[in-house]
């Protein structure tokens, strides 16, 4: 609800993941409503289609999630399209996650198989083409182990049910050899059930067994007994996994957060897994609460299956030893040893996380999330907001702001407060806390400093974070990091030349220590000096640059497609626009478009921004139908994003009405109201997010002019008038040329609506009729490219 009224009516991402998790709550009450988290579900499955895109992994958890409340209620059909699209979805995703899958797999066999009298065998053939795409992905990206065979082994089963003998046999045969050497976990039920399929396939290749599609299990029962079915692996449900948002250019050094001393659970989920790894944590634990150690290699063996599907994962929850630690609790006394145990292998002062000394190298947060350390996860972030505020208040009062572990504690909650934008928190929190470590002189000076330096960032007071950062070069010397900070300080403020010097300066730094970029934040410096090189007029300079960090991001996550190779192709894409080297350029964006797709959504403001370039380009090469439609994309997806910028929904509706009359002998008007939808949404949103200026009044009179050009004369009349009334008003801007070329197109509509009609081909090669002489040039309507503010 609280979403609901933040968003005011817009879908909103995190409103869709309050109601998954209400969802999931309908779903274990007594009884369940599984009616009511259905509804919230579908609801959630539109909401992210729109903010987040309909390939993004939150739609396809969603999608997964309406399967499985589709079945509770035994929907069958539904809760089966809700699972194909869920399992097309984890199919092609980044982070592919084989146990996701294996769940999907297993819930959409249910489907076909449980409480049913017969069994229609031929719509599975619909998961023919997923499957294949999964199996594809299984063999390119994981190893040949006990997991992948489970995998094959399940496929081959869908195979089977689904008829298809000659590919079910050799992937049966595949595991068969997989399960045959893994030595993990006994594989002999396995092995055999796999020789039993294999058998079964055999005899349907050689015409020796005729297995229906329909199979009626009742005369099934009275039949002969001994012919086998495919058997169906159970994995239960695991929690759902969120996106991380873009990197942004932060420079805050990681601090691991302070122990909650509540459970052995949530003590151990904040242990390194390293040390988690060993027992020795979970017996003393155990042993202060009055429990029995516990042979968690037993344990785990007699209660789950390996993880992520490991051989022998036939039924129930799929658990490591540490699930099964966590799972059983402890006393709070347990949190204390964990602490020792911990500070044993990672040293018992926590100053190890604290800003480098002097002449270290420090992670810039870009770099930390480029890299996956630092994910961006909302719900949990302001989980711990409470919590380390709540600590930080408590040892303020009791231990004094000077104390060591009272400022681990701030800075930890200053991570948390960065992420969510907690600006004026942090800035009424470092009045107190900058003096104090001044005075301290040691490492949370420097800390102090940073935080500081990097709020003021986000505040865009540049001038006063680059002082601080200039102070911090004084401290701790010059290191890659702190000089791409500077460097992007620097072109935030406009003083490019000095930009440049510390990006070149990054540069240098990183490849003296990281020639490959294995371990720094490469990519990122490349582009930041790329782009500077291009904000001062040097296009030839920029482009190898941008062109090396498309490579290295290319390189680092070769063979999957990255956002941050597109992002980086798209800036080479601009480069080469602006060199005229269109066909290159079209190829860059073209790639980019695909790989913002698959990575970020069919709907994200990156693929549209993508499109926009897209077209841009096919324009400059004069390719009429392919740039109308991918303006016409971009023009749609723009008018639906939750950041609305008019700036750029004009700059794509001028550039699309250029298609239809720069440059041509012929202007064919009647594709015109091809467009008349999209431009209807963008007045939606206009009236609705904006207010009524000049400057919507331009948007006004150009979708006015749109409508004119496809013969919506009535429809654009009225805009017509609308835009002088409102032109009228502003006083910030002599809009009286505006107001003449909207009178003059109202009397163009008045004519036609009089009878006097236009026609749809309008020959531009001789001289123009004068219906047609609106206001731009002797025969064409204007596109709008000026405004009341500048540039609209």
């Amino acid at each position: 609800e609280f979403y609901g009224r933040r968003a005011q009516g817009q879908p909103a991402s995190l409103q869709a993941k309050a109601g998954i998790s209400c969802a999931k709550v309908c779903c274990k009450l007594s009884p369940p409503q599984y009616e009511r988290a259905e509804q919230l579900v579908r609801k959630s499955i539109s909401m992210y289609e729109v903010t987040c895109g309909p390939t993004s992994p939150l739609t396809a958890s969603a999608y997964h999630e309406l399967g499985q409340i589709c079945w509770y209620q035994r929907k069958r059909e539904e809760a089966r399209r809700a699972l194909l699209r869920a399992y097309e979805l984890e199919a092609m995703k980044d982070a592919f996650n084989l146990l996701t899958i294996l769940e999907i797999h297993n819930l959409a066999m249910d489907t076909f198989l449980k409480e049913v009298r017969k069994i229609n065998r031929k719509p599975l053939q619909d998961f023919f083409p997923i499957v294949d795409n999964t199996l594809s992905r299984v063999r390119k990206e994981l190893p040949r182990d006990g997991n992948a065979a489970v995998y094959f082994k399940a496929a081959a089963e869908l195979y089977a049910w689904g008829a298809r003998y000659a590919e079910g046999k050799p992937l049966f045969e595949e595991a068969i050899e997989l399960l045959g050497i893994e030595t993990s976990v006994d594989c002999t039920n396995l092995i055999k059930e796999c020789k039993t399929m294999v058998a079964f396939c055999e005899r349907n290749l050689a015409g020796m067994q005729d297995s229906p599609l329909v199979l009626d299990l009742d005369e099934a029962e009275d039949g002969p007994a001994k012919k086998p079915v495919p058997k169906i692996e159970e994995v239960e449900d695991e929690e759902d996994e969120d996106e991380d948002e873009e990197p942004v250019i932060e420079d805050v050094t990681d601090t691991a957060p302070a122990v909650q001393e509540d459970t052995l659970g949530t003590v151990l989920a904040r242990v390194p897994a390293s040390i988690r790894a060993s027992g020795q944590l979970v017996d003393i634990a155990r042993s202060l609460s009055g429990m029995a150690p516990l042979d968690l290699k037993a344990e785990a063996k007699a209660t789950a299956p390996a993880p992520a599907g490991k051989p022998g994962a036939a039924k129930g929850k799929v658990r490591s030893p540490m699930e099964i630690a966590m799972a059983m609790g402890a006393a709070p006394q347990a949190a204390e040893v964990v602490q020792q145990a911990k500070s044993a292998h990672m040293g018992a002062d926590k100053t190890a996380n604290l800003p480098p000394i002097p002449g270290r190298p420090q992670k810039s947060l870009a770099q930390r999330q480029a890299t996956g350390e630092t994910p961006e996860l909302v719900e949990l972030q302001l989980e711990d907001e409470e919590r380390l505020e709540r600590e930080f208040a408590k040892q303020k009062s009791t231990l004094g702001l000077d104390n060591q572990q009272t400022l681990i504690t701030f800075f930890d909650l200053f991570d948390v407060w960065i992420q969510l934008y907690r600006l004026n928190k942090i800035m009424n929190a470092l009045e107190e806390v900058v003096p104090v470590c001044r005075k301290r002189g040691d490492q949370f000076k420097i800390k102090a400093i940073q935080a500081l330096s990097f709020t003021l960032w986000k505040q865009s007071k540049f001038s006063e974070a680059v002082k601080l950062f200039h102070e911090m070069e004084e401290l701790v010397g010059k290191n890659a990091a702190l000089c791409e900070n500077i460097g992007h300080t620097y072109s935030s403020m406009g003083d490019y030349p000095k930009a440049e010097e510390y990006f070149k300066e990054a540069l240098d730094f990183t490849k003296a220590k990281d020639p490959e970029g294995e371990e720094s934040n490469l990519g990122g410096i490349l582009l930041g000096l790329g782009l500077v090189k291009e904000r001062l007029g040097d296009l030839e300079g920029a482009l190898p640059n941008v062109l090396e960090a498309y490579q290295y991001y290319k390189k680092k996550h070769h063979p999957r497609p990255a956002s941050l190779t597109a992002k980086a192709g798209m800036s080479a894409s601009k480069l080469l626009k602006q060199l005229g080297q269109f066909p290159k350029a079209e190829e860059f964006a073209r790639e980019g478009v695909e790989i913002f797709k698959i990575t970020c959504g069919e709907t994200n403001p990156l693929t549209a921004g993508a499109l926009h370039d897209l077209g841009d380009i096919l324009w400059c090469q004069r390719r009429r139908e392919e740039a109308r439609e991918a303006l016409h994309r971009s023009y749609e997806l723009e008018v639906m994003k939750d950041a609305f910028s008019l700036i750029t929904v004009l700059e794509i509706h001028n550039l699309l009405m250029d298609t239809y009359l720069k440059d041509t002998t012929e202007i064919v008007r009647g594709p015109i109201k091809n467009h008349f939808p999209i431009v209807d949404a963008g007045l939606a949103r206009v009236r609705k997010d904006l207010q009524l200026d000049g400057n919507t009044a331009v948007y006004l009179k150009a979708v006015a002019e749109l409508r004119a050009w496809g013969a919506d004369y009535s429809g654009a009349r009225s805009l017509f008038q609308e835009a002088i009334e409102i032109f009228a008003a502003e006083e910030t801007t002599d809009c009286r040329h505006l107001i003449e070329q909207c009178t003059t197109m109202l009397s163009f509509c008045d004519r036609n609506l009089g009878g006097r009609q236009s026609p749809m081909v309008l020959s531009v090669g001789g001289e123009a009729p004068k219906e047609a002489s609106a206001n731009r040039g002797d025969d064409e309507p204007s596109s709008s490219s000026g405004g009341a503010k500048g540039r609209s």
